[in-house]
């Protein structure tokens, strides 16, 4: 329902199906698998080192071992089996505690985050993986093709150099995990 109507959240496609129990519940099926995928991915990208933001390093962090001997069974066992309610965004997961959460600093609700407001670089609720890395280097992108624009003025190009900086602290860990798989290091 979400793609075919193009809603971003699933309730409001619920909407549409009324009170109709059996509807609801395939629907929280269907959440139920979404879930299972989710997990799935980050036990992957987990076990291949490929997390980055403050989440993410303690992620890999928490399963390296002192000694390394941690197996990849450990991460899914914790992933699949946590009370940790975890959101999926463009450019993050999001590993939700209220009490550490950026986005939630000048509001008053604290029950989910506002994935629109996440700060992924540097909140330490924000996981981001190699699936996150696309978004990341098209806003990359995005700033050095500003940057290469005739006359902007100082300040702006302080802003997006800044800017620069900021995302390629987030995407240089991804960029490395990869260059080393391939041999390019």
């Amino acid at each position: 329902g979400m793609l075919q109507y193009k809603h971003v959240e699933s309730a409001i496609f619920e909407g549409y199906a009324g009170h109709d129990i059996s509807f609801l519940e395939l629907i929280n099926k269907e959440r139920a698998l979404a879930t299972i995928d989710f997990m799935e991915q980050i036990t992957i990208d987990a076990e291949d080192g490929e997390l980055a933001g403050s989440k993410g390093e303690d992620i890999l962090d928490m399963f390296s071992g002192a000694s390394g001997d941690r197996k990849g069974k450990d991460v899914s066992y914790y992933l699949k089996n946590s009370r940790m309610n975890i959101y999926a965004g463009m450019f993050n997961y999001c590993f939700f505690d209220p009490d550490v959460a950026l986005c939630l600093k000048d509001t008053k609700a604290k029950d989910m985050p506002i994935m629109n407001a996440c700060h992924p670089d540097v909140c330490k609720n924000s996981c981001i993986s190699k699936t996150h890395l696309p978004a990341w280097e098209s806003q990359k992108n995005d700033v050095n093709s500003m940057l290469k624009q005739k006359g902007i003025s100082e300040n702006q190009e302080g802003v997006l150099k800044a800017q620069l900086v900021s995302l390629e602290s987030v995407i240089n860990p991804l960029t490395r995990n990869s260059k080393k798989e391939n041999g390019d290091v």
